[in-house]
């Protein structure tokens, strides 16, 4: 679909007193998007089995090492941003993406699906895409995935796989490097609702960002999510919730930044306003560590494609009003300390 005539960024719209970044750009005319090509049938390389193969010869160990650090390495070779002096644009705005459903689909239709989105903003990269193994290797075929009302709604067992797969929000728009994950599980009570409000399209299940903006002259990205109208909408179905308190809380989903090489990550609390981090965490960057497998979280026999694992220095963070702004610093390397400049920057403004 190609993109309409989109508002013109001026300046930040600033949160407070905050660092500034240089002068950024207005957006120019955005790159136009095309007729996505169709799904091929991929040549599959089932690693997992060879691995399983190895295993019982008793070579698990080296197997693994030998995969994955090939994985590793070559993913680390290729993904690259056109940012910094690299830089091919001074602004752009991208179309936010729509969740989709993804439930028993192949690996292979996934990855296919997460390259064309790539592909819709090609300017942002400095060499040609592969899906990262260490993010994404870990899909498995024709499996559900843990569904946005099944996460809100019912939770854990039969219906955990209703509606669009939550991690679609970040497979389906892969220059999302960092978003925002809310506390929504379960809000809803199944059994205070009627049976025609299940398949309502305006159920608030989940914040929608406004925008995806990159700078990547500046090597700056802003989401915005409009948090304020979606604790209203809430509000409104204050009947048919678990219980009526809203939980001021989200985690950083940031397997996106790992998929280009941005590997590290620290949420900068001094640099962020009305934010804190609920586990207390040191000051350090860590490493980001999500990716994509099939677990057994959503208690369906077989388990679901979801991500994993908890990383405690970005899982737990807090708004302690709005609007709120989440600094996310992210390096390549891991950076003797946080005042070492990152390579990217993340804006998560909760409107």
């Amino acid at each position: 679909p190609r993109i309409g005539t989109l508002p013109r960024i001026g300046t930040l719209p600033r949160i407070g007193t905050l660092p500034r970044i240089g002068t950024l750009p207005r957006i120019g005319t955005l790159p136009r998007i095309g007729t996505l090509p169709r799904i091929g049938t991929l040549p599959r390389i089932d690693a997992f089995t060879w691995i399983f193969a190895l295993a019982t010869r008793g070579l698990i160990a080296f197997a693994t090492a030998t995969l994955f650090g090939a994985i590793n390495q070559a993913g680390a070779a290729e993904n690259q941003l056109a940012i910094g002096d690299k830089a091919q644009t001074q602004a752009i705005e991208l179309p936010v993406q729509n969740p989709i459903d993804l439930n028993f689909k192949s690996k292979s239709e996934i990855l296919d699906l997460r390259k064309r989105y790539v592909e819709l903003n090609k300017i942002l990269l400095a060499y040609p895409y592969e899906p990262q193994g260490s993010v994404f290797g870990g899909i498995e075929d024709n499996k559900p995935w843990w569904g946005l009302k099944g996460q809100a709604i019912w939770g854990p067992g039969q219906h955990a796989a209703e509606g669009e797969a939550e991690e679609s929000r970040f497979i389906c728009n892969p220059f999302l490097l960092a978003g925002a994950n809310p506390a929504v599980v379960e809000n809803f009570d199944p059994e205070k609702m009627k049976p025609e409000e299940f398949a309502r399209n305006d159920l608030p299940i989940c914040w929608e960002p406004t925008f995806i903006r990159w700078w990547p002259a500046n090597n700056l990205m802003q989401v915005e999510y409009p948090v304020t109208k979606f604790n209203a909408d809430l509000y409104e179905w204050r009947m048919r919730l678990r219980s009526e308190k809203i939980l001021p809380a989200f985690g950083v989903v940031a397997y996106n930044a790992r998929d280009f090489n941005l590997n590290y990550i620290y949420v900068d609390l001094a640099k962020s306003q009305n934010i804190e981090n609920m586990n207390k965490t040191p000051a350090e960057a860590v490493g980001i560590g999500q990716y994509i497998h099939c677990g057994g979280t959503c208690e369906i026999q077989g388990g679901c494609n979801n991500m994993s694992p908890e990383v405690r220095h970005i899982d737990k963070i807090r708004y302690t009003a709005l609007p709120a702004r989440a600094w996310v610093s992210l390096w390549k390397n891991k950076p003797a300390n946080v005042n070492v400049k990152p390579d990217m920057v993340v804006y998560i403004d909760l409107k």
